[in-house]
């Protein structure tokens, strides 16, 4: 790609952020706090909606295992709607998601504060105790590292569009707070995989690493593709979807009634030559 396609790209993305931060001050105009976060929830929602590829979904809602456990409303459930829809879709839009399909999730904040980060990770908690395919939930590879223990993970983001630390402070102060809300929660910190700060830049925790830019408005562009990345993996990696153990979970009541009949003959696959015998009678 010619490096005139990258910077109209680069500045597709950046236009978008900057028409995110229009919407994040014209929801300042509502008086309900409430609607003050779902319009900014919105923006972000729209903003993936629009780029990310057709077969992966956006919704809000909560995910749940074949054994029933629920985790928890949460603002961005991204999903490969290919293989899977929800179980069930409400009037209001809300969904409830089976675990095996969930891909991502985001939490939106307006501005990052201790408070926020410790709801965010009680979700990623609750969120961790789902099983899905009947197991527990792997964890980010680091390093490219190989995938070879057979688990799903998802890609955990906290995003903010602004955070109560002043700048000088923030880089270090983001991953010791992320860190010391974890460890209150006894919670590992690799759970959270980015902490994206819209004003500053991102935060890996668990890594203890920081991306800022000496340019505006190239936050939100850094995230969407680590994002993709992510997405483009797992979905290549992820089994498909188990059936059978949703199926399971409704309890079913079997009993033989009379004995098995087997009745059809047994189909047999024709040989190269009875192939070829078939396609000259079909002339």
């Amino acid at each position: 790609m010619s490096g005139n396609g990258l910077s109209s790209l680069s500045g597709i993305l950046a236009r978008a952020e900057s028409r995110m931060w229009t919407e994040f001050s014209d929801a300042g105009a509502f008086d309900n706090t409430g609607d003050i976060g779902e319009a900014r929830e919105r923006a972000l929602a729209r903003f993936l909606s629009e780029r990310l590829p057709s077969r992966y979904k956006v919704a809000r809602g909560e995910v749940v295992d074949a054994s029933g456990l629920q985790s928890g409303q949460t603002d961005i459930l991204i999903y490969d709607g290919s293989s899977v829809t929800p179980l069930l879709t409400r009037d209001d839009g809300l969904v409830l998601l089976p675990a095996e399909a969930l891909l991502a999730t985001v939490e939106v904040k307006s501005n990052l504060t201790a408070e926020e980060i410790r709801r965010s990770v009680r979700g990623l908690v609750n969120l961790r105790k789902l099983r899905p395919y009947a197991s527990p939930w792997g964890l980010a590879r680091q390093g490219g590292k190989h995938a070879d223990d057979g688990l799903p993970t998802f890609f955990a983001t906290v995003f903010a569009y602004s955070t109560t630390i002043v700048a000088e402070n923030w880089r270090a102060g983001e991953i010791k707070r992320v860190r010391e809300e974890c460890a209150g929660l006894q919670a590992p910190t690799q759970w959270v995989d980015r902490v994206v700060v819209l004003s500053r830049g991102i935060v890996l925790p668990s890594a203890g690493r920081v991306a800022t830019f000496s340019a505006e408005q190239q936050v939100l562009g850094l995230w969407f593709y680590q994002l993709m990345n992510f997405l483009a993996r797992e979905t290549a990696r992820r089994a498909p979807f188990p059936w059978s153990l949703y199926e399971r979970s409704l309890s079913p009541e079997w009993s033989h009634q009379l004995p098995a009949l087997e009745d059809a003959p047994r189909p047999k696959k024709a040989s190269s030559s009875a192939q070829r015998r078939y396609l000259r009678r079909r002339k």
